[in-house]
């Protein structure tokens, strides 16, 4: 009704195209990497994570590479930036598909750099799962997120995941 060409689910019949998967976030994140990365590609994606000093650090990285000539764009706590704030963001590092979509308006705007905050609720929860970055920056590690984490070992192991993607 909605104009749906195709639907791809887990289990189910529906009136239009259908495509059955064992894993839809699976599949999502294959379709993804498959037809996107290859803009991503063109472009160097710094990851930065820590419990403190994300935004400030990725702010300045952005603020300098900009400065210097280097068309960058930022993605975390305060927003999505291209020049100036495009719009503010419902959490530090969005979803898969809302990441592809800041990431590919980055680069129709012509942006050699993009600096993306990544949280350890992200790394933990796979929503950066199919972006390989070209430069990793921690921050520091202290006790925050245990609520959430349960201990700092899981906490460290989360924020790893990052430095993997490299």
């Amino acid at each position: 009704q909605n104009g749906a060409a195709k639907i791809i689910a887990e289990e189910g019949s529906y009136s239009v195209e259908t495509e059955i998967v064992p894993d839809t976030r699976k599949y999502l994140n294959e379709y993804l990497k498959e037809n996107y990365n290859k803009y991503l590609e063109k472009m160097n994606i710094i990851g930065i994570t820590g419990t403190n000093g994300k935004t400030t650090t990725a702010w300045l990285i952005h603020e300098f590479l900009n400065k210097i000539g280097k068309k960058c764009a930022y993605i975390g706590t305060i927003g999505f930036y291209i020049n100036e704030k495009i719009c503010s963001l419902p959490n530090t590092t969005v979803d898969i598909c809302d990441m592809y979509d800041l990431m590919i308006q980055a680069y129709d705007f012509g942006c050699e750099n993009i600096v993306l905050e990544v949280s350890s609720h992200a790394l933990s929860m796979g929503r950066i799962e199919t972006i390989d970055f070209d430069y990793a920056i921690f921050t520091n590690l202290t006790q925050d997120h245990l609520d959430y984490h349960k201990t700092m070992e899981n906490y460290a192991d989360a924020k790893s995941k990052l430095f993997k993607k490299l």
